[in-house]
């Protein structure tokens, strides 16, 4: 592009004010402010003024007026401005201009003029003089998280972060109008605190969790609970997976209920056969006479069979000539209590709902009449 040195020190969009308007035949004058919209062999071509002008005639203004557009290319959380973000110039000095409200509806402080650039609503000027590789396109605003949306902590603002929480997941209670806060309700840390924006990012999508009656879940403190069972009342939350504990479709714990949010279908992470050898068994130590043991009559037990031997070892030592024995529990057996109502063997049997099925069959009881009944009737027996 051709262009006369005195020209070089302008570029388009530039704010300029006249300082020799003489013979300008009527189209300059002397004080005014004019901005830049392309150049025509080193003289520049105004907005708003049919002819080219040399460029002597004009120094730098300040680079915004009042009304124009302006784009923040920074971001400032003393003053609320966010990079991206457009706002509207209510009052400019030479390097310093203060806004409207922006276009989210905060309101916004003063900041130094060169943290902004002009907010073009088209690139018509630089095309022109085919600027566009340096004005660009205009920087599209900052998003903002919408109510409910998962987000996870990221920390990467410089200034404002807490490390320990990097990675934390939440879901956003509020969406501030400037986009520069957000307030989210964290899952772990606590109750719904505000954080800079810049600080969080939407969190990968988890699988959908769907409550089966007969499965375990994990809460989302970490504990086992479960089976579940439905029994729809009609408030939402048809699972119960504990006494008083009342879960959604989706795993949410009825509020006041006794337990936390399910996350995640229980999954026993170790093996059946290792557990079974893994398991510490109750052992006894005998006197064995003639190949028969002679428990005492409260022989005392050990926690397994080689604390035992242990202890078989030490007897044999101090008791010469007599032989000692260690003997484990394997298995036990327990006839289940029978009772005379089939709706009190099915409570006690965990079928909970097939009992409170019986009790309103037997009574013509309400549905959370007969629940009540045979709750209560389970406490006391376990009393």
């Amino acid at each position: 592009m051709n262009m006369h040195v005195g020209a070089s020190k302008f570029k388009v969009g530039q704010r300029v004010r006249c300082v020799d308007g003489e013979f300008a035949a009527d189209e300059l004058a002397t004080g005014e402010t004019y901005k830049i919209a392309g150049f025509n062999s080193g003289d520049l071509r105004l907005e708003g003024v049919k002819s080219s002008w040399s460029a002597r005639r004009f120094l730098s203004a300040p680079l915004f007026a009042v009304g124009d557009k302006v784009r923040a290319v920074r971001t400032s959380y003393s003053n609320a401005y966010i990079a991206g973000n457009t706002y509207i110039v209510k009052s400019a000095g030479d390097n310093h201009i203060s806004t409207e409200r922006d276009e989210h509806g905060s309101r916004t402080n003063g900041w130094g003029a060169d943290n902004f650039e002009p907010a073009y609503t088209s690139c018509a000027a630089a095309e022109v003089d085919n600027l566009a590789d340096e004005y660009g396109s205009p920087k599209p605003t900052k998003s903002e998280f919408k109510v409910g949306d998962r987000v996870r902590y990221n920390g990467k603002s410089k200034e404002y972060h807490m490390p320990k929480h990097i990675g934390t997941v939440g879901t956003v209670a509020r969406s501030e109008g400037s986009g520069l806060t957000t307030t989210v309700d964290w899952d772990v840390v606590g109750p719904a605190r505000t954080v800079y924006t810049e600080n969080i990012e939407l969190a990968p999508l988890a699988a959908t969790l769907r409550i089966e009656a007969g499965r375990y879940y994990k809460t989302r403190d970490g504990r086992k609970v479960g089976p579940a069972s439905r029994f729809d009342f009609g408030d939402g939350y048809p699972f119960e997976v504990g006494d008083s504990y009342w879960v959604s479709e989706s795993g949410k714990a009825q509020t006041g209920s006794a337990g936390p949010d399910l996350i995640a279908e229980w999954s026993d992470e170790v093996a059946v056969s290792s557990v079974a050898d893994s398991v510490s068994k109750p052992s006894i130590v005998c006197l064995i006479e003639n190949g028969q043991p002679k428990p005492s009559t409260l022989p005392f037990v050990h926690a397994d069979k080689d604390l035992a031997a242990t202890e078989a070892a030490r007897l044999a030592g101090k008791h010469p000539g007599q032989e000692f024995g260690v003997y484990e529990l394997v298995t036990t057996r327990r006839e289940a209590k029978v009772y005379p109502f089939t709706w009190q063997n099915k409570a006690t049997q965990g079928l909970k709902i097939d009992a409170i099925k019986e009790v309103r069959a037997i009574t013509g009881l309400g549905l959370k009449a007969a629940k009540d009944a045979v709750e209560s009737w389970l406490a006391s027996e376990a009393a």
